[in-house]
């Protein structure tokens, strides 16, 4: 039966209103204790970077690909034609998907997987009616557990997650995108070092 829009709006406050906290806070609950304020602040941080081209921003996916290891999970956040699935191309390659130009955004099925280094889940969630949907097609039988998995739209994300890498994407004019990655320290600094010789850094932040 289809979802009244009364329903509708009540699923996405109550969505968008627990993952508020997965987002600012960037690590929350899921069965673990969560770190301290101090612990997240000597943890994670956050990296801006402009990328001048799609080019560029599918090789800064490709360099976060390569350091990637199971089960680490990567949210895309951004609006529509800002270029997550270009970005989800590039950290594919990083993790040696053999063909990651065939990759495109899941929007009716969900979710598809790909075999690299480590098997690739990509999950877009533009589509995702309910958790009921969500819990039908098993993301949360592999999210956090195994592979590693990237989430366009992840701001739609109706479970929480102990620790979760976070792109948030903007349009910067023309081709330009403003990258904000917010991981682990030693993720970033690998990032800052090894980025495309196009792109430049905007701001570092703790």
């Amino acid at each position: 039966m289809p979802r009244r829009r009364g329903q509708r709006e009540a699923f996405w406050k109550e969505g968008r209103a627990s993952f508020r906290e997965h987002l600012d806070g960037h690590e929350v609950r899921k069965k673990v204790t969560a770190p301290t304020r101090d612990a997240r602040k000597s943890s994670v941080s956050a990296l801006e970077l402009v990328t001048r081209s799609p080019e560029e921003t599918h090789a800064i996916g490709a360099r976060l690909g390569s350091r990637l290891r199971p089960p680490e999970v990567v949210l895309l956040v951004g609006p529509l034609g800002v270029g997550k699935t270009t970005l989800a191309r590039g950290i594919a390659e990083g993790i040696g998907v053999d063909d990651p130009l065939s990759i495109t955004s899941p929007s009716f099925a969900l979710v598809n997987t790909y075999a690299g280094k480590h098997t690739v889940y990509h999950v877009d969630l533009y589509r995702l009616g309910s958790r009921h949907d969500f819990a039908t097609v098993g993301v949360d039988e592999f999210i956090g557990a195994q592979g590693v998995t990237i989430v366009e739209w992840g701001e739609r994300l109706p479970i929480r997650l102990p620790s979760v890498i976070i792109v948030r994407i903007r349009d910067a004019g023309g081709d330009r995108r403003k990258l904000r990655i917010e991981a682990a320290g030693k993720l970033l600094k690998a990032l800052k070092k090894d980025a495309p010789g196009g792109c430049y850094l905007e701001r570092e932040s703790q």
